[in-house]
């Protein structure tokens, strides 16, 4: 049995072995992406490329950001000189499942009220979620004509 699976694994070479640590990587109960299968949806990348295609500037500010609420942390960028939380889950099913805990008017998430420092606009695509605080017209058009309408939005409260 032995001298059977090392002569497998030199015919499969590489492959097998890469398999072997990929779905390693991929078994840990605690990982929010373990139940949820191989990653599907728009790349993070197309996501940032199709903003900066539509004119923005795109900076990342290079803050990861943890987070209380959602499953990922949030890498800080600056989408024409406008702070936005960026938030890259493993796959759209997960990302749909934290936003989903916001109310559509994000005043709570899970029921816990949330203090914003602006109108909070809330906007998920594919693995990606975005939150932007702000009442920019240019970047919400921006946003909306890229991302599409936002998930969750409400008014802006003052802590």
């Amino acid at each position: 049995m032995e001298h059977e699976i090392r002569l497998w694994l030199r015919r499969s070479g590489w492959i097998a072995l890469t398999t072997i640590i990929a779905l390693g990587a991929c078994t840990d109960p605690a990982d929010p992406c373990y139940r949820d299968g191989p990653a599907m949806g728009m790349p993070a990348f197309d996501v940032l490329g199709s903003l900066r295609n539509a004119g923005a500037e795109v900076e990342d500010l290079g803050e990861r950001l943890e987070s209380t609420l959602m499953a990922t942390a949030a890498t800080e960028l600056a989408v024409n000189g406008h702070t936005v939380l960026w938030y890259e889950y493993c796959t759209s099913s997960v990302a749909s499942n934290d936003v989903r805990r916001f109310s559509r008017d994000a005043t709570t998430f899970d029921g816990t009220v949330l203090t914003w420092s602006a109108t909070p606009h809330i906007y998920l695509l594919a693995q990606v979620v975005l939150i932007y605080e702000g009442d920019d017209a240019e970047l919400l058009a921006l946003l909306e004509m890229v991302v599409g309408a936002p998930w969750a939005e409400g008014a802006g409260t003052l802590p």
